[in-house]
C-alpha cells in the first residue's frame, strides 16, 4: 500500500499575507461587466436608486421622521455647458427624502463594493447597487448631499471630499455629472420599441407598486417633476397563482393585467413591490403578467430567488414561475374567464326612445342615398340592379314603419305612466283629507298627527335602477364583444356615438344584399358588428337568426385610412368579406376545401359589384373619389378660361398640345 506522506514540518508563520485588489480593475468589472454589455444604463440607474430610497423612507418612518404615505423619489436630468471642459454634458439628479447618510455611513457602507446596511428584511443587499448608479459618470464625477454633507468625487475614484453643505436636504441627493449621451437618446426596449428616456424612466418608475403596505411605507414617484402613475393603475388583475411558497422563507404572486391593445404580453418580476425586470412572453398571449416575489432570505443567501444583478430568477423560483407561464400560454389565458363569460352578446333592442332614434337616422339616411344620382345610375347598369333598388325602397318603408311604431308606442308608455301617476296623487290627496276631516290630535311637540301620518304614507322615491350595458344600435344591428381579445373599455365610442357606425351598418347590409342578388339567391339575415382583434367579419347562426358581422374597430382604422380617397378599393374589401359570409350563409359552414372552391365560385360571380359598392361606399360613408391628375389639369384650364366655358373636347385639346393659356 502507499503511505501518504504526513508534512512534519513546524506550524510556525513565516510571514502574513493576504489578498489585494486592483480598485480601478475592480470597478470597471463592477460598473461595466456585472449587468451586461447591451442594457440601459439610465433605467438601470434609476432601479437601484429607487430600491435603495424606498428602504430608506422606511428607516425614515420607522423613526417617525416621515409619516406612512410622505415617501418620495424623484428623477431629472438635463444638459449644461462645462466651461472647464469646454463641452456639453449630460448630469442626473436621484433624490429621495428618507433617512439619509451620516459621514460614518458613506464611508464604511457607500464606499465599499459588497458593502450594505441593509438588514434581512430588506430587498437586494448584495452590496453592489452603488456600481451601476456611479458608473453611469463616464469620468467617475458626483456630488452626494444628504444632511449638512457634501461628498464630492472629481474623477479620482481613491479620493473622495467631504465638505460641509450650505443648506439641509433631508434625505439623499445625488448628481451624476458627465454621463453617456447615447444614454438620454433613442434606444429600443422590449415593450416599449424605439424610446425616448423619458418613456424608459416613466416605464421603470411605473412597474413598481409603492402603496403603502405591512412594512412599507408609501412612496410617490417623480420624473422631470412630473408624478407618474402605475402602469396597471385602473386594470382589473386575475390572480393566477397568490402566495405559492418555494421555501419556508419566499412566497410568490402572480397576476395578469389584459392588454386594451391585444398586443403579446410581457412578464414582470418585481421584488417586494420593486421592478426588477421584464420580458417578453412570447407567443400571441394578449397579458402582462406580474411576478411578486417576497423572500425573508439575505441577498448572500444560496437560495435567493433572484441572481445577483436581479436581471433573472434563479432555482426554484424560477422553475416555478416558468411552469405557471407555460400553462397560461398554453390555454391561452382561458383562465382569466372561468368565472365570467368568455364573450358577451348584446342584441336586445332597447328602450322605445333608442328604437325611435335610431331607426328615424336611419330611416332619414336611406332617404338620402336613394336619392343620390350617381348610385341610381350605377345600380341600373347591374344585373338585378332595378330589383336591389326596390329591395332598398322597401327596406326604407320598414325603417320608417319600426321608427314610427317606436314612437307611437312610446307615446302610449308616457302617456300610461302619466295616468298612473296621476291616480296615485288623488287617491294619496284622499286619503290625506280623510285624516284632516277628524280633530287634529298633536304630539307632545307640537306636530299634528295627521300630519305624521301624511309624511309616512307619501311614497319615497325609488332608488334608480343602475343602467344595464345594452345594445347601442337598439336592435338596428347587433353587436358581439370578445371579452379575451378585445377590452372593454374600447367600447366607449360605440356608446357615446352610435350614430356613427350606422352608415357602416348599411353598406355592409346593402353589400351582402348584393351579392345574394346576383347569385340569385334569397336569405333572410341580420346584420352587426364583432369587436374582436382576432376577426375581421363572422357569420353568427343563433337559434333561428343568422347574422352577418364585420368588425368596424378593423374597417375605420384600416381600410378607412389606408384607402382614403379610393372608395374601389374599399368596396373590393367589403365585397371580399360579404362574398366571404354570404357563403356561410348558402349552408358552406366548416373551412374545408369544400367551402374555399364555393367561396372562390361566388367571389368570381359578383365581381362585377365593385361599382355599385363603390357607389354605395361613396354615399353612405362619405369617401369621395380623389381627382386624376388629367381632372385637376382640366379645373385649372377652366379656371383659367374664366367665363368662356369650354367643352370637355376643347380642354382636352388644349391639354394635348401644351397650349399655355
Amino acid at each position: 500500500m502507499t503511505q501518504r506522506r504526513r508534512y512534519r514540518g513546524r506550524r510556525v508563520p513565516i510571514a502574513k499575507m493576504g489578498l489585494s485588489v486592483d480598485k480601478a480593475a475592480m470597478w470597471h468589472i463592477m460598473s461595466s461587466r456585472l449587468y451586461g454589455s447591451n442594457v440601459d444604463r439610465l433605467a438601470l440607474a434609476v432601479r437601484e436608486a429607487l430600491q435603495n430610497s424606498r428602504d430608506a423612507i422606511k428607516d425614515a418612518h420607522k423613526k417617525g421622521i416621515r409619516s406612512k404615505s410622505d415617501g418620495k423619489f424623484e428623477v431629472s436630468w438635463g444638459e449644461e455647458w462645462v466651461e472647464s471642459r469646454k463641452n456639453y454634458e449630460w448630469w442626473v439628479t436621484l433624490s429621495d427624502n428618507g433617512i439619509g447618510m451620516t459621514p460614518n455611513v458613506f464611508e464604511n457602507a457607500f464606499l465599499q463594493l459588497g458593502g450594505t446596511t441593509k438588514g434581512a428584511d430588506d430587498e437586494g443587499g448584495f452590496g453592489i447597487a452603488k456600481a451601476a448608479i456611479l458608473s453611469l459618470s463616464k469620468s467617475f464625477r458626483w456630488v452626494l448631499h444628504s444632511g449638512n454633507y457634501l461628498f464630492v468625487a472629481d474623477g479620482d475614484i481613491e479620493y473622495i471630499e467631504q465638505r460641509h453643505a450650505d443648506t439641509f436636504h433631508q434625505g439623499v441627493k445625488l448628481t451624476i455629472y458627465d454621463a453617456p449621451a447615447g444614454a438620454f437618446g433613442g434606444m429600443y426596449r422590449g415593450g416599449l420599441g424605439y424610446a425616448q428616456p423619458e418613456e424608459r424612466i416613466k416605464f421603470v418608475l411605473g412597474a413598481n407598486n409603492l402603496a403603502p403596505r405591512s412594512g412599507y411605507p408609501g412612496m410617490r414617484v417623480y420624473s422631470q417633476g412630473k408624478e407618474v402613475r402605475s402602469l396597471f393603475a385602473g386594470q382589473r388583475a386575475k390572480v393566477l397563482l397568490q402566495r405559492a411558497e418555494t421555501d419556508e422563507a419566499t412566497t410568490i404572486d402572480i397576476r395578469a393585467y389584459r392588454r386594451s391593445d391585444g398586443k403579446t404580453g410581457r412578464k414582470y418580476v418585481r421584488l417586494a413591490g420593486l421592478y426588477q425586470f421584464d420580458e417578453a412572453l412570447g407567443g400571441d398571449t394578449p397579458v402582462d403578467m406580474v411576478v411578486d416575489v417576497y423572500t425573508k432570505l439575505s441577498a448572500r443567501d444560496d437560495a435567493y430567488p433572484l441572481t445577483a444583478s436581479r436581471n433573472e430568477l434563479s432555482g426554484q423560483t424560477y422553475r416555478l414561475v416558468s411552469r405557471v407561464v407555460r400553462e397560461v400560454m398554453t390555454n391561452q389565458v382561458s383562465s382569466l374567464s372561468d368565472d365570467e363569460e368568455a364573450e358577451m352578446h348584446f342584441t336586445d333592442a332597447g328602450e322605445l326612445a333608442e328604437v325611435e332614434r335610431v331607426y328615424r337616422l336611419a330611416s332619414q339616411r336611406m332617404a338620402r342615398m336613394l336619392k343620390d344620382p350617381g348610385m341610381l345610375t350605377r345600380m341600373k347598369m347591374v344585373t338585378g340592379g332595378g330589383a336591389l333598388l326596390r329591395q332598398m325602397e322597401q327596406r326604407h318603408v320598414q325603417m320608417q314603419n319600426k321608427w314610427r311604431a317606436a314612437q307611437r308606442a312610446r307615446e302610449k308608455a308616457e302617456e300610461d305612466a302619466a295616468a298612473r301617476r296621476a291616480d296615485s296623487e288623488e287617491s294619496w290627496h284622499r286619503s290625506s283629507t280623510g285624516q284632516e276631516s277628524q280633530a287634529p290630535a298633536e304630539t307632545d311637540t307640537g306636530i299634528s298627527v295627521a300630519l305624521l301620518r301624511q309624511l309616512q304614507a307619501k311614497p319615497k322615491k325609488e332608488r334608480k335602477a343602475r343602467k344595464r350595458l345594452s345594445n347601442p344600435f337598439a336592435g338596428f344591428a347587433a353587436i358581439r364583444v370578445n371579452r379575451k381579445h378585445f377590452n372593454s373599455s374600447r367600447l366607449r365610442p360605440y356608446y357615446a356615438n352610435p350614430d356613427k357606425w350606422l352608415n357602416l351598418a348599411l353598406a355592409w347590409r346593402f353589400a351582402c344584399q348584393m351579392v345574394l342578388n346576383e347569385l340569385g339567391k334569397d336569405g333572410h339575415f341580420e346584420v352587426g358588428f364583432i369587436l374582436d382583434d382576432d376577426t375581421r367579419a363572422l357569420y353568427l347562426r343563433k337559434e333561428e337568426r343568422q347574422v352577418l358581422m364585420i368588425n368596424p374597430d378593423w374597417f375605420s382604422r384600416s381600410i378607412l385610412k389606408a384607402y382614403k380617397g379610393r372608395p374601389l378599393n374599399i368596396a373590393a374589401v367589403l365585397h371580399a368579406k360579404a362574398a366571404h359570409e354570404v357563403t356561410h350563409l348558402l349552408g358552406y359552414g366548416d373551412h374545408d376545401t369544400r367551402f374555399m372552391v364555393r367561396r372562390e365560385q361566388v367571389a368570381d360571380e359578383t365581381v362585377g359589384l365593385l361599382y355599385p359598392i363603390a357607389a354605395l361606399v361613396e354615399a353612405m360613408l362619405g369617401v369621395k373619389a380623389a381627382p386624376t391628375a388629367e381632372a385637376r389639369e382640366l379645373a385649372k384650364l377652366r379656371k383659367k378660361l374664366g367665363n368662356r366655358n369650354p367643352t370637355r373636347a376643347s380642354l382636352r385639346r388644349h391639354l394635348l398640345r401644351g397650349v399655355r393659356l
